[in-house]
Protein backbone atom coordinates (compact mmCIF):
# COMPACT_ATOMS: atom_id res chain seq x y z
CA UNK A 1 0.00 0.00 0.00
CA UNK A 2 1.29 3.45 -0.89
CA UNK A 3 2.16 5.75 1.98
CA UNK A 4 -0.13 8.71 2.66
CA UNK A 5 1.53 12.01 3.56
CA UNK A 6 0.53 14.71 5.99
CA UNK A 7 2.42 17.98 5.72
CA UNK A 8 1.09 19.33 9.01
CA UNK A 9 1.71 16.84 11.81
CA UNK A 10 -0.62 18.71 14.16
CA UNK A 11 -3.64 18.68 11.85
CA UNK A 12 -5.81 16.14 13.66
CA UNK A 13 -8.58 16.53 11.11
CA UNK A 14 -6.24 15.32 8.40
CA UNK A 15 -5.11 12.47 10.64
CA UNK A 16 -8.71 11.40 11.17
CA UNK A 17 -9.46 11.55 7.45
CA UNK A 18 -6.42 9.43 6.68
CA UNK A 19 -7.41 6.78 9.21
CA UNK A 20 -10.95 6.75 7.82
CA UNK A 21 -9.58 6.26 4.34
CA UNK A 22 -7.53 3.31 5.57
CA UNK A 23 -10.54 1.65 7.18
CA UNK A 24 -13.01 2.49 4.45
CA UNK A 25 -15.39 4.03 6.99
CA UNK A 26 -16.23 7.72 6.49
CA UNK A 27 -18.67 8.02 9.37
CA UNK A 28 -16.72 6.88 12.37
CA UNK A 29 -13.18 5.89 13.23
CA UNK A 30 -12.41 2.21 13.17
CA UNK A 31 -9.04 0.87 14.32
CA UNK A 32 -8.88 -2.82 13.42
CA UNK A 33 -5.30 -3.14 14.61
CA UNK A 34 -5.48 -0.66 17.47
CA UNK A 35 -5.16 3.11 17.64
CA UNK A 36 -1.34 3.17 17.95
CA UNK A 37 -0.96 0.97 14.91
CA UNK A 38 -3.22 3.24 12.89
CA UNK A 39 -1.29 6.37 13.85
CA UNK A 40 2.08 4.73 13.26
CA UNK A 41 1.03 3.77 9.76
CA UNK A 42 0.66 7.41 8.79
CA UNK A 43 3.82 8.83 7.24
CA UNK A 44 4.55 12.54 7.39
CA UNK A 45 6.77 14.53 5.08
CA UNK A 46 9.42 17.07 6.01
CA UNK A 47 9.95 19.94 3.63
CA UNK A 48 13.49 20.11 2.35
CA UNK A 49 14.83 23.63 2.44
CA UNK A 50 18.13 24.80 0.97
CA UNK A 51 21.01 25.35 3.36
CA UNK A 52 23.85 26.52 1.12
CA UNK A 53 22.37 29.50 -0.70
CA UNK A 54 23.64 33.07 -0.63
CA UNK A 55 20.86 34.63 1.45
CA UNK A 56 19.66 33.85 4.97
CA UNK A 57 15.87 33.58 5.28
CA UNK A 58 14.71 33.38 8.89
CA UNK A 59 11.27 33.46 10.51
CA UNK A 60 11.23 34.19 14.24
CA UNK A 61 8.70 34.23 17.05
CA UNK A 62 8.14 37.10 19.47
CA UNK A 63 10.75 35.68 21.85
CA UNK A 64 13.45 35.22 19.21
CA UNK A 65 12.85 31.51 18.70
CA UNK A 66 13.58 30.51 15.11
CA UNK A 67 10.43 29.02 13.56
CA UNK A 68 11.99 28.24 10.21
CA UNK A 69 15.04 29.22 8.22
CA UNK A 70 16.88 28.50 5.01
CA UNK A 71 19.88 29.67 3.04
CA UNK A 72 18.59 30.22 -0.45
CA UNK A 73 19.55 31.92 -3.68
CA UNK A 74 17.67 34.67 -5.50
CA UNK A 75 14.39 33.43 -6.95
CA UNK A 76 13.77 30.65 -4.42
CA UNK A 77 10.15 30.46 -3.24
CA UNK A 78 10.17 30.04 0.55
CA UNK A 79 7.07 28.72 2.32
CA UNK A 80 6.35 30.27 5.70
CA UNK A 81 5.88 27.91 8.66
CA UNK A 82 2.56 26.95 10.19
CA UNK A 83 1.07 29.76 12.24
CA UNK A 84 2.56 29.69 15.75
CA UNK A 85 0.26 29.47 18.76
CA UNK A 86 0.59 30.27 22.46
CA UNK A 87 -1.75 29.92 25.42
CA UNK A 88 -2.07 33.66 26.00
CA UNK A 89 -1.63 34.96 22.46
CA UNK A 90 -3.43 34.75 19.12
CA UNK A 91 -1.40 35.10 15.96
CA UNK A 92 -2.39 38.24 14.03
CA UNK A 93 0.08 38.81 11.17
CA UNK A 94 3.62 38.40 9.91
CA UNK A 95 5.95 41.38 9.80
CA UNK A 96 7.89 41.00 6.57
CA UNK A 97 10.09 43.30 4.50
CA UNK A 98 8.80 41.61 1.33
CA UNK A 99 5.41 40.66 -0.04
CA UNK A 100 3.79 37.46 1.22
CA UNK A 101 1.75 35.68 -1.44
CA UNK A 102 -0.17 32.51 -0.56
CA UNK A 103 2.00 32.01 2.52
CA UNK A 104 5.19 32.21 0.45
CA UNK A 105 7.88 34.78 -0.26
CA UNK A 106 10.25 34.99 -3.18
CA UNK A 107 13.88 35.55 -2.26
CA UNK A 108 15.44 38.66 -3.76
CA UNK A 109 19.07 39.74 -3.57
CA UNK A 110 19.36 40.11 0.22
CA UNK A 111 18.70 38.36 3.52
CA UNK A 112 15.10 38.35 4.79
CA UNK A 113 13.92 38.36 8.40
CA UNK A 114 10.24 37.85 9.22
CA UNK A 115 8.56 37.99 12.64
CA UNK A 116 5.26 36.93 14.23
CA UNK A 117 2.78 39.43 15.68
CA UNK A 118 0.04 38.64 18.18
CA UNK A 119 -3.08 39.84 19.90
CA UNK A 120 -3.37 39.27 23.67
CA UNK A 121 -6.21 36.91 24.64
CA UNK A 122 -7.11 38.71 27.85
CA UNK A 123 -7.25 42.17 26.30
CA UNK A 124 -5.05 43.35 29.17
CA UNK A 125 -1.44 44.45 29.31
CA UNK A 126 0.34 41.40 30.67
CA UNK A 127 3.67 41.59 32.49
CA UNK A 128 5.59 38.49 33.50
CA UNK A 129 7.66 39.49 36.49
CA UNK A 130 10.25 37.77 38.64
CA UNK A 131 10.51 39.29 42.09
CA UNK A 132 13.30 38.19 44.38
CA UNK A 133 15.82 39.51 46.87
CA UNK A 134 17.80 41.16 44.07
CA UNK A 135 14.88 42.95 42.43
CA UNK A 136 12.94 43.56 45.60
CA UNK A 137 9.44 42.25 46.27
CA UNK A 138 7.56 45.41 45.28
CA UNK A 139 6.20 46.71 41.97
CA UNK A 140 5.11 50.29 41.26
CA UNK A 141 3.40 51.68 38.15
CA UNK A 142 3.35 55.29 36.99
CA UNK A 143 1.33 57.42 34.58
CA UNK A 144 -0.99 55.00 32.83
CA UNK A 145 -4.03 56.47 31.04
CA UNK A 146 -7.56 55.09 31.18
CA UNK A 147 -11.04 56.14 30.05
CA UNK A 148 -12.58 54.70 33.19
CA UNK A 149 -10.87 52.50 35.78
CA UNK A 150 -7.70 50.46 35.70
CA UNK A 151 -7.95 47.05 37.29
CA UNK A 152 -4.66 45.44 38.28
CA UNK A 153 -4.47 41.72 38.89
CA UNK A 154 -1.11 41.32 40.60
CA UNK A 155 -0.97 37.58 39.92
CA UNK A 156 -0.98 36.42 43.54
CA UNK A 157 -4.71 36.62 44.17
CA UNK A 158 -4.64 40.37 44.89
CA UNK A 159 -6.65 42.78 42.71
CA UNK A 160 -6.70 46.57 42.99
CA UNK A 161 -8.53 49.34 41.11
CA UNK A 162 -7.57 52.92 40.34
CA UNK A 163 -9.06 55.78 38.35
CA UNK A 164 -5.52 56.95 37.59
CA UNK A 165 -2.07 55.50 38.02
CA UNK A 166 0.63 57.95 39.09
CA UNK A 167 2.83 55.96 41.45
CA UNK A 168 0.03 55.06 43.82
CA UNK A 169 -0.43 51.69 42.13
CA UNK A 170 2.02 49.54 44.03
CA UNK A 171 2.12 46.09 45.50
CA UNK A 172 4.48 44.07 47.67
CA UNK A 173 4.54 40.31 47.25
CA UNK A 174 4.64 38.04 50.26
CA UNK A 175 7.07 35.64 48.61
CA UNK A 176 9.69 35.56 45.90
CA UNK A 177 8.63 34.06 42.59
CA UNK A 178 7.34 34.58 39.09
CA UNK A 179 3.96 36.25 38.63
CA UNK A 180 1.84 37.43 35.71
CA UNK A 181 0.44 40.90 36.28
CA UNK A 182 -2.57 41.96 34.19
CA UNK A 183 -3.61 45.58 33.75
CA UNK A 184 -7.16 45.98 32.43
CA UNK A 185 -8.59 49.25 31.14
CA UNK A 186 -5.30 50.96 30.23
CA UNK A 187 -5.56 53.06 27.07
CA UNK A 188 -2.02 54.43 26.97
CA UNK A 189 1.40 53.62 28.40
CA UNK A 190 3.14 56.93 28.97
CA UNK A 191 6.74 57.98 29.48
CA UNK A 192 8.47 55.92 32.19
CA UNK A 193 5.21 54.19 33.15
CA UNK A 194 7.05 51.07 34.34
CA UNK A 195 10.37 52.46 35.52
CA UNK A 196 10.01 56.03 36.84
CA UNK A 197 12.89 57.37 34.77
CA UNK A 198 16.32 56.06 35.64
CA UNK A 199 15.35 54.76 39.07
CA UNK A 200 15.74 51.09 39.91
CA UNK A 201 12.01 50.52 40.46
CA UNK A 202 10.83 47.52 38.38
CA UNK A 203 13.94 47.73 36.17
CA UNK A 204 15.01 44.12 36.68
CA UNK A 205 11.71 42.48 37.67
CA UNK A 206 9.81 42.72 34.35
CA UNK A 207 10.81 39.95 31.93
CA UNK A 208 8.01 39.78 29.35
CA UNK A 209 5.53 42.40 28.18
CA UNK A 210 2.43 41.69 26.08
CA UNK A 211 0.52 44.76 24.88
CA UNK A 212 -2.90 44.48 23.18
CA UNK A 213 -3.81 46.52 20.10
CA UNK A 214 -6.21 48.73 22.11
CA UNK A 215 -3.28 50.35 23.97
CA UNK A 216 -1.24 53.29 22.69
CA UNK A 217 2.40 53.95 23.57
CA UNK A 218 4.34 57.14 24.21
CA UNK A 219 8.05 57.80 23.83
CA UNK A 220 10.09 55.99 26.51
CA UNK A 221 7.10 53.70 27.20
CA UNK A 222 9.29 50.66 27.93
CA UNK A 223 12.42 52.51 28.94
CA UNK A 224 15.03 50.91 31.20
CA UNK A 225 13.50 47.43 31.50
CA UNK A 226 16.93 45.89 31.78
CA UNK A 227 15.81 42.25 32.10
CA UNK A 228 13.11 42.42 29.43
CA UNK A 229 13.45 39.21 27.41
CA UNK A 230 10.39 39.20 25.15
CA UNK A 231 7.95 41.80 23.85
CA UNK A 232 4.66 41.76 21.96
CA UNK A 233 3.81 45.21 20.63
CA UNK A 234 0.30 46.37 19.66
CA UNK A 235 -0.28 44.89 16.22
CA UNK A 236 -2.05 48.05 15.00
CA UNK A 237 0.55 50.62 16.08
CA UNK A 238 1.65 52.76 13.12
CA UNK A 239 4.85 54.40 14.33
CA UNK A 240 7.84 53.26 16.35
CA UNK A 241 8.67 55.57 19.21
CA UNK A 242 11.68 57.36 20.62
CA UNK A 243 13.74 55.22 23.05
CA UNK A 244 11.05 52.53 23.11
CA UNK A 245 13.32 49.74 24.37
CA UNK A 246 16.36 51.69 25.55
CA UNK A 247 18.55 49.67 27.95
CA UNK A 248 16.69 46.41 27.29
CA UNK A 249 19.90 44.43 27.44
CA UNK A 250 18.20 41.00 27.58
CA UNK A 251 15.79 41.57 24.67
CA UNK A 252 16.62 39.04 21.94
CA UNK A 253 14.52 40.44 19.11
CA UNK A 254 12.36 43.41 18.20
CA UNK A 255 9.54 42.74 15.75
CA UNK A 256 8.10 45.97 14.39
CA UNK A 257 4.35 45.56 13.72
CA UNK A 258 3.23 45.51 10.07
CA UNK A 259 1.24 48.77 10.25
CA UNK A 260 4.32 50.84 11.18
CA UNK A 261 5.43 53.32 8.50
CA UNK A 262 8.21 55.17 10.31
CA UNK A 263 10.85 54.15 12.84
CA UNK A 264 11.72 56.99 15.19
CA UNK A 265 14.82 57.86 17.18
CA UNK A 266 16.65 55.23 19.23
CA UNK A 267 14.02 52.49 19.02
CA UNK A 268 16.60 49.89 20.05
CA UNK A 269 19.16 52.15 21.71
CA UNK A 270 21.66 50.50 24.09
CA UNK A 271 19.77 47.21 23.71
CA UNK A 272 20.96 43.62 23.54
CA UNK A 273 18.78 42.86 20.51
CA UNK A 274 20.21 40.39 17.98
CA UNK A 275 17.43 40.66 15.36
CA UNK A 276 15.20 43.54 14.29
CA UNK A 277 12.37 42.94 11.83
CA UNK A 278 11.29 45.88 9.69
CA UNK A 279 7.98 45.41 7.84
CA UNK A 280 7.27 46.51 4.30
CA UNK A 281 5.72 49.96 4.48
CA UNK A 282 8.38 51.64 6.62
CA UNK A 283 9.57 54.68 4.62
CA UNK A 284 11.87 56.49 7.02
CA UNK A 285 14.29 55.59 9.81
CA UNK A 286 15.21 58.19 12.40
CA UNK A 287 18.37 59.17 14.23
CA UNK A 288 20.25 56.57 16.30
CA UNK A 289 17.61 54.00 15.39
CA UNK A 290 19.72 51.01 16.41
CA UNK A 291 22.76 52.76 17.87
CA UNK A 292 24.70 50.95 20.59
CA UNK A 293 22.88 47.68 19.89
CA UNK A 294 26.18 45.89 20.28
CA UNK A 295 24.69 42.39 19.81
CA UNK A 296 22.73 43.25 16.66
CA UNK A 297 23.52 40.84 13.83
CA UNK A 298 20.40 40.49 11.73
CA UNK A 299 18.07 42.94 10.03
CA UNK A 300 16.72 43.51 6.54
CA UNK A 301 15.26 46.72 5.22
CA UNK A 302 12.18 46.78 2.97
CA UNK A 303 12.12 48.33 -0.50
CA UNK A 304 9.87 51.07 0.86
CA UNK A 305 12.52 52.90 2.88
CA UNK A 306 13.80 56.10 1.27
CA UNK A 307 15.53 57.89 4.15
CA UNK A 308 17.98 56.68 6.81
CA UNK A 309 18.80 59.11 9.61
CA UNK A 310 22.11 59.88 11.28
CA UNK A 311 23.96 57.36 13.47
CA UNK A 312 21.77 54.56 12.08
CA UNK A 313 24.13 51.71 13.04
CA UNK A 314 26.50 53.61 15.26
CA UNK A 315 28.43 51.32 17.62
CA UNK A 316 26.77 48.12 16.41
CA UNK A 317 29.82 45.93 16.78
CA UNK A 318 28.48 42.58 15.55
CA UNK A 319 27.36 43.51 12.03
CA UNK A 320 29.65 42.33 9.23
CA UNK A 321 27.69 43.06 6.07
CA UNK A 322 25.19 45.81 5.28
CA UNK A 323 22.95 45.77 2.22
CA UNK A 324 20.67 48.71 1.50
CA UNK A 325 17.58 48.43 -0.72
CA UNK A 326 17.23 50.24 -4.05
CA UNK A 327 14.58 52.52 -2.56
CA UNK A 328 17.04 54.34 -0.26
CA UNK A 329 17.91 57.78 -1.60
CA UNK A 330 19.28 59.58 1.47
CA UNK A 331 21.76 58.33 4.08
CA UNK A 332 22.48 60.45 7.13
CA UNK A 333 25.80 61.40 8.70
CA UNK A 334 27.75 58.95 10.88
CA UNK A 335 25.79 56.10 9.28
CA UNK A 336 27.85 53.40 11.00
CA UNK A 337 30.20 55.32 13.26
CA UNK A 338 32.03 53.10 15.70
CA UNK A 339 33.92 54.45 18.68
CA UNK A 340 37.50 53.21 19.10
CA UNK A 341 37.26 51.56 15.66
CA UNK A 342 35.76 48.32 16.99
CA UNK A 343 33.72 47.83 13.81
CA UNK A 344 33.78 44.42 12.09
CA UNK A 345 31.91 45.63 9.00
CA UNK A 346 33.59 44.26 5.88
CA UNK A 347 31.18 45.34 3.15
CA UNK A 348 28.41 47.83 2.46
CA UNK A 349 26.25 47.47 -0.63
CA UNK A 350 24.24 50.46 -1.81
CA UNK A 351 21.09 50.47 -3.96
CA UNK A 352 20.65 52.04 -7.34
CA UNK A 353 18.88 55.24 -6.24
CA UNK A 354 21.12 56.65 -3.50
CA UNK A 355 21.62 60.37 -4.19
CA UNK A 356 22.95 61.81 -0.94
CA UNK A 357 25.32 60.58 1.78
CA UNK A 358 25.95 62.58 4.95
CA UNK A 359 29.26 63.62 6.42
CA UNK A 360 31.52 61.13 8.22
CA UNK A 361 29.20 58.29 7.31
CA UNK A 362 32.01 55.78 7.92
CA UNK A 363 33.57 57.46 10.95
CA UNK A 364 35.93 54.98 12.66
CA UNK A 365 34.24 52.00 11.00
CA UNK A 366 36.75 51.13 8.31
CA UNK A 367 39.40 48.99 9.99
CA UNK A 368 38.08 45.79 8.43
CA UNK A 369 36.19 47.34 5.55
CA UNK A 370 36.92 45.55 2.28
CA UNK A 371 34.23 46.80 -0.10
CA UNK A 372 31.94 49.76 -0.74
CA UNK A 373 29.70 48.49 -3.51
CA UNK A 374 27.99 51.17 -5.62
CA UNK A 375 27.84 48.97 -8.71
CA UNK A 376 24.08 49.47 -9.14
CA UNK A 377 24.17 53.27 -8.74
CA UNK A 378 22.45 55.34 -11.42
CA UNK A 379 24.27 58.54 -10.46
CA UNK A 380 27.17 59.74 -8.32
CA UNK A 381 25.70 60.44 -4.88
CA UNK A 382 26.47 63.77 -3.26
CA UNK A 383 28.95 63.28 -0.44
CA UNK A 384 28.83 65.80 2.42
CA UNK A 385 32.41 65.95 3.59
CA UNK A 386 35.23 63.53 3.00
CA UNK A 387 36.10 60.36 4.89
CA UNK A 388 39.08 58.09 5.32
CA UNK A 389 39.37 54.32 4.95
CA UNK A 390 41.86 52.68 7.31
CA UNK A 391 42.13 49.49 5.29
CA UNK A 392 44.39 50.23 2.29
CA UNK A 393 43.04 47.22 0.37
CA UNK A 394 39.41 48.37 0.55
CA UNK A 395 37.76 48.76 -2.85
CA UNK A 396 35.07 51.18 -4.00
CA UNK A 397 33.11 49.51 -6.78
CA UNK A 398 31.25 51.84 -9.17
CA UNK A 399 29.64 51.46 -12.62
CA UNK A 400 32.07 51.81 -15.50
CA UNK A 401 29.88 54.50 -17.03
CA UNK A 402 30.26 56.69 -13.93
CA UNK A 403 33.92 55.97 -13.18
CA UNK A 404 35.42 59.24 -14.42
CA UNK A 405 32.76 61.51 -12.99
CA UNK A 406 32.92 59.63 -9.67
CA UNK A 407 36.67 60.12 -9.31
CA UNK A 408 36.37 63.83 -9.94
CA UNK A 409 33.24 64.49 -7.87
CA UNK A 410 33.43 66.75 -4.83
CA UNK A 411 34.84 64.91 -1.80
CA UNK A 412 34.88 61.59 -3.64
CA UNK A 413 38.11 62.63 -5.31
CA UNK A 414 39.81 62.57 -1.90
CA UNK A 415 39.13 58.85 -1.42
CA UNK A 416 39.17 57.65 -5.04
Amino acid sequence: MANEYLVNKEDLTAVAKTIRAKTGNNNRLVFPNGFVSAINSITTTTEEVPTNGEHLIRVIDYDGKVLKEARADTGYVFTLPSLPSHDRLTFSAWSSPVDIVNNTITVGDSDIFIGANYEVHSGAIELDVDVNTNTGLSLVFYDLDTDDTIEIDWGDGTVSNASSVDGSANHTYAAQGEYTVKLYGVTKINRYSFCNGDSAVNDYAIKRVFIPSTVQLSNYALYNLCNLEALVLPCLMSGMLNQLTTNSYALKCLIIPPAVTSASTKISYHAGTETIVFPKGVTAIGTNTMAYSSALKYFSLPETITTIGTYFLSNCFAIKKIKLPNSVTTIGSYFCKNEDNYSVINSITFGENVTSIGSNFLASATRGLELLDFSKAKQVPTLSGTFTIDNPSCKILVPQSLYSSWKSATNWADVA
